[in-house]
């Protein structure tokens, strides 16, 4: 009789193991084509509503959550600069009014560590006065994040969109961003690391910019891109062609990485923040508008070597027109209008490039015609990153008078 009850205690112990198996007490998240497993939430700390014991600010309901708890916000505006240091799904009631404001004071939300979900929120208003560290913030900042997911938000008027710093494996799905976008970088306000694929090889699907796709490539080749798209994203591509493309209002308009053998051309990008091309070889750069960005017309950064730059229209930027930096090496930037830039062309730590035959407005042969055979156009620069040890380089042969560059084909 002992006999029989043991063996009913031992089975019934296995059907709660096998059911337990079932119902395991993780939530998958099912996010474009992947799952993503997380932690187990285990308890909800609610936020604004009116229920007894509801937190006022979402930061304190973050403060006091832990590892795999549910921060659920209720509809209502919150003037706050988030921080998340530990794995939390931070959930807004609806995403049209559930409103978290950085106020311009910095990121909106830092996150900070691995695996957080955000969704259901409108994300707005992250900056700073400070411009050097405006350029560091993002109306969703992930530094050093692992498996964090990005879902179903709104986020507008930001410096950066979504920015992730070091950040690997993120999903970035079904958000709409308006005057913004996505963008990566190695390095913030530090020193320079070295830069890795994994920073900027993600799961990214069906976000859009002002109404237009969020067109993130990766691992493609001989594609070309010539319909209307908000923002794009190229990584580890090779011989692709975007032509006769307008961009405006989007964090970098075209972010390429680890990318080879593409051509941008007859495109226009305007009020965004330009092209950034980092370890990206021979490239083409060709018929272009590149007017009104908020940093730079076109950064070549991180090696990225042999790349051509020609015939393009290049005015208005913030900082400067054309930047090379980081050991890029070896490109040729010539036949260009340089307009109305603070710095037309600028150099750090980059070295044995080309310049020749652009227009410059700021040449001095320009508004002296008899000394401009004595005089070559000099391009300045920095030496070695955050010293003011000068580098200079020479454009020979100025153009005296803008060239006509066609830019619609």
């Amino acid at each position: 009789m002992l006999y029989n009850l043991l063996k009913q205690v031992i089975i019934a112990a296995v059907l709660l193991l096998f059911i337990g198996l079932i119902v395991s007490p993780s939530i998958i998240s099912i996010v474009g084509n992947d799952s993503i497993i997380f932690p187990y939430f285990n308890k909800t700390l609610y936020v604004g509503g009116s229920g007894e014991g509801n937190f006022t600010f979402i930061q304190d309901a973050i403060d006091n959550a832990s590892d795999g708890d549910t921060v659920y916000v209720y509809n209502g505006s919150y003037l706050e600069n988030l921080k998340v240091t530990k794995p939390i799904f931070l959930k807004g009631e609806c995403k049209q009014n559930t409103i978290i404001d950085g106020c311009k004071r910095d990121s909106s939300v830092n996150i900070e560590c691995n695996n957080v979900r955000i969704e259901n929120f409108t994300i707005t208003n992250s900056s700073s006065y400070n411009v050097v560290r405006a350029i560091n913030t993002g109306g969703i900042k992930l530094k050093n994040s692992e498996g964090s997911v990005i879902t179903n938000n709104i986020i507008k008027d930001n410096y950066n969109g979504i920015y992730g710093l070091r950040s690997i494996n993120l999903s970035i799905c079904k958000n709409e961003f308006f005057n913004d976008g996505i963008s990566f970088s190695p390095y913030d306000e530090g020193e320079r690391p070295k830069i890795y694929k994994k920073y900027y090889l993600h799961n990214i699907e069906n976000n859009t910019v002002n109404g237009k796709e969020l067109l993130y490539l990766k691992n493609q080749n001989y594609l070309e891109i010539s319909s209307g798209i908000g923002q794009l994203i190229m990584i580890n591509c090779s011989q692709i062609k975007v032509k006769n493309i307008s961009f405006s209002n989007t964090d970098n308009a075209i972010l390429m990485a680890f990318c080879s053998h593409c051509i941008i051309e007859h495109t226009t990008i305007n009020d965004s923040g330009g092209v950034w091309a980092l370890q990206s070889d021979h490239n083409i750069f060709q018929f272009n508008n590149f007017s009104n960005s908020y940093i730079h017309g076109i950064t070549l950064d991180y090696k990225s070597n042999y790349n051509l730059i020609k015939r393009n229209i290049i005015s208005y930027n913030k900082y400067m027109g054309v930047m090379i930096e980081y050991y890029s090496k070896f490109n040729c930037i010539c036949y260009n209008n340089l307009i109305k830039n603070p710095n037309n062309g600028f150099l750090i730590q980059a070295f044995r490039n080309k310049w020749h035959n652009n227009y410059w407005d700021d040449w001095i042969g320009i508004d002296h015609k008899i000394i401009a055979l004595l005089f070559p156009k000099i391009i300045f620069g920095i030496l070695i990153d955050k010293t003011n040890i000068p580098l200079i380089n020479f454009d020979w042969h100025p153009a005296k008078q803008s060239y006509n560059i066609k830019i619609n084909n």
